[in-house]
C-alpha cells in the first residue's frame, strides 16, 4: 500500500482488488500473444459460456481465470497447445 494508509485509501485499494478479480459472472477482456482481444462472460455452466465470436468457453479457461486479476498473464492448455492471454479488464 502506498500513501499515508488512511482508511479511505485502504478501502479504495481493497475495493479495486475485489472488483478487478475474475469470478463467476465477471465480464473479462483478454488479449492473446498475437494482440487479438477476446471478451467473455465467466459462467458456472459450460453450455452458457462463450467467447466473443461464438466459440465455447472451456472449463480449463474458466479454472485458469478464476481468482486472477487485471494485468495477470494466464496460461491455458488446449487441444491445440498452450494459449497465453493477459487479463485487460474485469467488470
Amino acid at each position: 500500500m502506498s500513501g499515508d494508509g488512511s482508511i479511505d485509501e485502504v478501502w479504495e485499494e481493497v475495493s479495486q482488488t475485489v472488483f478487478q478479480t475474475v469470478r463467476i459472472g465477471s465480464r473479462v477482456r483478454l488479449q492473446d500473444e498475437a494482440g487479438s482481444e477476446v471478451l467473455l462472460t465467466v459462467t458456472s455452466s459450460e453450455r452458457n459460456g462463450h467467447l466473443s465470436g461464438g466459440r465455447r468457453l472451456t472449463p480449463a479457461l474458466v479454472r485458469a481465470l478464476l481468482g486472477r486479476q487485471v494485468g495477470e498473464e494466464v496460461h491455458v492448455w488446449t487441444s491445440s497447445g498452450e494459449w497465453r492471454v493477459t487479463i485487460l479488464e474485469v467488470d
